[in-house]
């Protein structure tokens, strides 16, 4: 046999090995939370596993009896010759080696991996924490299956036989962030295989599936990314905020799951009456573990909603197709960069499915004929999900690497909705990356973003947008006014502010409350008021802003004041 022929048997086999990997590690796992239940568990599998374990365990205990009382070990096995002393030595020795055995599972390898993987949400329904108790050299494919997060702790040991779950030695930064990948491609995988997890899943037969296609052959690789669609990098030239009343009562508490209500899309005002919208938002997870945060939706996915939309117009203008992948989503969000982290591809993506799940009834009739947008006689409602996309595999363009990516089967409705009153904030997209200063120029270098610095960068840009559409209609309204005045001086002289209705102060607390951060840290606080003037400063530097002033109550500062 050649090398190269050596090099491709060995690839060929390397899905095969891991399989063969997973009874033990299964064994392993068991043993360590409870070896007697493991023995019986296992007992056909492995052929008088359960007496070994058990007489040996016993043999182990009589032993230690048998040095701290100098008597024969015979003697103390015989339960009719063993004294009331050494009987009760025995059942102290037992207790002392299960708290030792406790110690051991919490301190192992396999609770650090299950711990890492704890916090994370997944999209998959998860059939629960049951067991494999089945044949332990096939793993039949028909058994019951354990929970998502336990088959990515069982694959990643599989693949890395040099680990034992057993180890005492904790997981590697490394070693956690690949099987927090290992997982979230396994739970989006699940998705797939079982259509959105509405039948029931194969079994154990999907992990399986799933180590092929994370160990294929070069053939097979070759195979599935030939065809699979391919897929184009966006980039787009604007940032398109939508600020109607719908998306603004969305971000309110409770708007989800309220029932039905009058949503305010036109306050009173001189001889106007108040204007409203018949409106219920439902949230319906099905079978998922997805939740919605406080019956609302956080301004971190209001900017992730953003970032789609936008994507969406560039995508219709180029005549591209909506294939969105979670770092073209990253990019398109405010101080996104060129890749996304792993954790950051999880927000989103957990994100999308919430806006999936998010079903939006809204007749806006009236406000619609007030406007003059429809006749007299015409009705417009909406009746569908915050957002229709699909979640498939596509093929980069530019590269040939598989990606997970949504395909936007619709144009959102808070876009038609917002495109018809006219009511989107558009800014360049320049605007959104957010760069060091130094020395008076933006560095090139971005500032580093969390999910909170992202939501704190899109409100400062979204109410910056509103200040300056509210300073032109302003400037507008006294323009008006003046020409007015030419011919009636009767009419007094007005300043701008007269014709103002919009504060330029952003106050921290409001922005804190607003996007969330209302238990904070006073380091932590001024590390985030510190952002915001670095947000800022970069604002400045590419024309967005003249400038801002600190506000100040006392010693403290309270908020800034934007200048045009």
């Amino acid at each position: 046999m050649t090398d190269k022929t050596a090099q491709k048997t060995e690839e060929q086999t390397a899905a095969e090995t891991i399989k063969r990997q997973l009874p033990l590690v299964q064994l392993r796992m068991d043993f360590l939370r409870d070896p007697e239940q493991a023995s019986f568990k296992w007992e056909q599998a492995s052929g008088g596993i359960y007496e070994r374990w058990f007489r040996g365990n016993f043999d182990n205990l009589v032993a230690i009896v048998a040095k701290a009382t100098g008597a024969d070990p015979a003697q103390i096995a015989d339960k009719d010759q063993r004294t009331p002393e050494q009987q009760k030595l025995l059942l102290e020795a037992a207790a002392k080696q299960q708290l030792a055995r406790m110690d051991a599972f919490l301190k192992s390898a396999y609770m650090d991996a299950i711990n890492t993987l704890e916090p994370m949400q997944g999209i998959y329904p998860d059939p629960g924490e049951t067991d494999f108790y089945t044949d332990a050299e096939a793993f039949n494919p028909d058994s019951e299956i354990v929970s998502v997060k336990e088959q990515a702790v069982l694959y990643f040991f599989a693949a890395h036989d040099e680990l034992k779950p057993t180890g005492k030695q904790p997981l590697t930064e490394e070693q956690k962030n690949e099987l927090k990948g290992i997982y979230t491609r396994l739970d989006a995988f699940y998705m797939e295989r079982t259509n959105g997890g509405e039948i029931d899943p194969e079994g154990i037969s999907i992990l399986f599936a799933f180590i092929e296609r994370e160990n294929p052959t070069p053939e097979t690789a070759e195979s599935i990314a030939a065809k699979l669609p391919l897929v184009q990098g966006i980039r787009p030239t604007a940032h398109t905020m939508p600020n109607n009343a719908l998306m603004n009562t969305l971000q309110q508490k409770p708007a989800i799951n309220a029932g039905a209500f009058d949503m305010v899309v036109a306050n009173a005002k001189g001889r106007r009456k108040e204007i409203t919208a018949y409106t219920m938002i439902e949230f319906d997870p099905g079978e998922t573990s997805i939740k919605i945060t406080d019956a609302k939706l956080t301004e971190y996915e209001r900017q992730v909603s953003d970032a789609i939309i936008s994507l969406w117009i560039t995508a219709k203008e180029e005549n591209l197709p909506p294939v969105f992948t979670p770092d073209m989503i990253f990019r398109a969000m405010p101080g996104g960069s060129d890749k996304a982290s792993q954790q950051q591809k999880e927000a989103i993506v957990t994100t999308i499915e919430k806006f999936r799940r998010l079903h939006i009834t809204v007749d806006a009739t009236e406000e619609m004929r007030k406007r003059g947008v429809i006749g007299a006689n015409a009705t417009f409602k909406i009746d569908n999900f915050y957002l229709s996309a699909t979640h498939a595999e596509y093929k980069v363009k530019n590269g040939g690497q598989t990606v997970n990516a949504y395909q936007i089967d619709a144009e959102p409705i808070i876009l038609t909705y917002c495109n018809m009153t006219k009511q989107l904030l558009t800014i360049p997209a320049k605007y959104i990356s957010v760069e060091k200063i130094k020395k008076g120029r933006a560095s090139g270098e971005l500032l580093p973003m969390t999910a909170p610095r992202q939501a704190m960068t899109g409100y400062l840009l979204r109410r910056i947008a509103i200040m300056k559409r509210d300073e032109q209609e302003a400037k507008e309204k006294k323009r008006r006014y003046d020409r007015r005045r030419s011919t009636d001086k009767s009419l007094k002289i007005k300043p701008l502010e007269a014709f103002r209705e919009q504060s330029h102060v952003i106050l921290f607390a409001t922005l804190f409350t607003d996007i969330g951060l209302t238990e904070q840290s006073r380091d932590r606080a001024m590390e985030n008021r510190n952002f915001v003037f670095q947000v800022l400063d970069y604002q400045i530097i590419v024309g967005n802003i003249k400038g801002y002033e600190k506000q100040t109550k006392g010693r403290s500062i309270t908020g800034v004041k934007i200048l045009f």
